[in-house]
């Protein structure tokens, strides 16, 4: 128990240093800002070794077993990304792009060993802490002091944005607060403790009222959804079936309302535009990864250089889709072995997780889903959303808790029944 508590201070001290960090302690209020980074260098070469050492000293080197299934996908996933930089002619950025991800790796594995040296239901207990009790207050207090009020359904056309970022842009902090009420319904949805359900029920409602401050709408549809698959996995099979069809129902009405939207909106703002704006970045970016398919541009930002996007709109700054920015920074074999690797580690949790329900899919499917509208999720480089996406979804469906077989219930002796009648075929036998 003691060891639990020191592992437990620890991964929670070790995610904060990673916030204290990346956080944008000025106030996140636009896109640009956001596309700014400052010298991680020095803070990346004292974070590690101490991270790493930490899990050596414990002993915990021996979680990297987990990854034994999945160890050439993940390695050529891996050199792929740290090497390719050196086939674009720029050797020096080739070997400061090899050294950011090689870092950004080692902290996502270096957290991952710890959280699975820890009982999986008290990792994600933890993870919900993190986000409720010191992710959420920081970046509210950072947002009202720096920012300006929160404001639900803020104007996204006045110059200084009011949707709720705080210490991350906004799409990151949303993505962020999805995820750790997705794991606070999973904690309601399996605790038979009242005062314990009361807990995560309330922490659940609050990170939902400020998820919908952050008026991120993309991410409101992937953590609806997988709030869904995750009550759907959790019910009878009598019951999925009307569950499902409800939200099918609810799924259909939705895009019809958004296709009856699209036809008559004004075109000034609004969903529409939203659509129509990201439609113009993904033909940007997709001319650019047509360009250089398999080695990408690296951090360089291609649509800053890039004159007929800016020409187009100076808006056009980010390719506003995950699987993008990563072919656009890695080139497209990174992508192929990307979701090679994260669709193996779905399968094998599908496969050999333990119990009936397998709730940690939603966690797969909250990670397809939200960062599908929003770039640099995937692509590893250092930045705090970028790593807790992979951490988040090792620890869902890797965990060595995920995977323990239940007891077989114990069966009774059965107990030899003394013949009291003779057998029909015996009956007529001669004497």
């Amino acid at each position: 128990m003691k060891h639990q508590q020191q592992r437990s201070f620890l991964f929670l001290l070790f995610l904060t240093a990673l916030l204290a960090q990346f956080g944008r302690w000025q106030g996140q209020i636009n896109e640009e800002q956001a596309a700014e980074s400052g010298s991680n260098s020095q803070f990346l070469l004292l974070y590690v070794p101490l991270l790493l050492g930490t899990v050596y000293v414990s002993g915990l080197m021996g979680y990297l077993k987990v990854f034994r299934p999945f160890k050439g996908v993940f390695i050529s996933f891996l050199l792929v990304l740290t090497g390719v930089g050196l086939f674009r002619g720029d050797v020096g950025a080739g070997i400061n792009n090899m050294a950011s991800i090689t870092l950004t790796y080692s902290i996502i594995l270096g957290l991952t060993m710890l959280g699975f040296s820890l009982p999986f239901r008290r990792t994600m207990a933890l993870l919900v802490l993190f986000i409720a009790f010191i992710f959420l207050p920081l970046t509210t207090y950072i947002h009202l002091t720096k920012v300006g009020p929160l404001v639900l359904f803020p104007d996204r056309l006045q110059e200084n944005n009011l949707r709720l970022g705080g210490l991350l842009y906004y799409a990151h902090t949303a993505m962020l607060l999805g995820i750790g009420a997705l794991f606070a319904l999973e904690q309601l949805i399996v605790s038979r403790s009242k005062s314990v359900r009361l807990y995560y029920g309330l922490i659940f409602l609050t990170l939902n009222v400020f998820l919908l401050l952050t008026d991120c709408r993309s991410s409101w549809g992937g953590v609806g959804l997988s709030y869904s698959l995750l009550i759907f996995l959790h019910l009878s099979r009598a019951s999925r079936w009307k569950f499902g069809t409800l939200v099918g129902l609810l799924v259909v009405g939705f895009y019809v309302n958004e296709g009856w939207q699209t036809i008559h909106a004004n075109r000034d703002y609004h969903t529409s535009d939203d659509m129509l704006f990201r439609m113009a970045i993904w033909g940007f970016a997709v001319e650019g990864i047509g360009e250089q398919p398999l080695t990408g541009y690296g951090t360089e930002n291609y649509f800053a250089h890039n004159q007929k996007a800016m020409a187009t709109d100076d808006r056009l700054r980010d390719p506003h889709s995950a699987t993008l920015s990563l072919a656009l920074q890695s080139g497209l074999v990174a992508v192929v072995l990307f979701y090679w690797l994260y669709g193996k580690i779905i399968r094998h949790y599908n496969r050999f997780g333990a119990g009936n329900s397998r709730p940690m899919l939603a966690v797969g499917l909250f990670w397809l889903l939200a960062p599908f509208l929003w770039g640099t999720v995937y692509n590893g480089a250092a930045g705090f959303i970028q790593i807790l996406f992979p951490l988040t979804f090792f620890l869902s469906l890797l965990h060595p808790g995920c995977y323990e077989s239940r007891p077989e219930p114990r069966r009774q002796p059965i107990q030899p029944q003394p013949l009291t009648t003779i057998p029909l075929s015996y009956e007529r036998l001669p004497a």
